[in-house]
């Protein structure tokens, strides 16, 4: 995994040179998938699908043993919110978010 997007683009060259199917790439069925009330969590290679993004709030990405908090993870709210819009769907992963928050731990 990359640590930021930047990484990501020095290894490809460019956005340019990404795949037209990266987001497929990225694809791993849910199976770590939970819902409670207006809460969703889920694990990280999940990808979710929305029809708008009119009901998220907020999105946090990062060591779930730390949850909300800056040293262990990222505040995504705009990532997923714009990825949502453009595809309507994303990836809970350090490459279609950006970043690598707790490297090395398996992240929500």
């Amino acid at each position: 995994p990359y640590s930021s997007m930047q990484e990501v683009l020095e290894v490809t060259g460019s956005a340019d040179s990404l795949p037209d199917n990266f987001d497929e790439l990225c694809y791993v069925k849910s199976t770590k998938l939970s819902v409670a009330g207006t809460y969703l969590q889920c694990w990280e290679n999940t990808r979710l699908n929305f029809q708008g993004a009119e009901n998220i709030k907020r999105a946090w990405f990062g060591d779930p043993k730390a949850p909300w908090e800056d040293k262990r993870g990222v505040d995504c709210t705009q990532a997923v919110l714009s990825r949502i819009q453009s595809k309507h769907s994303v990836v809970a992963s350090c490459a279609c978010l950006g970043c690598d928050p707790a490297a090395g731990v398996w992240k929500q």
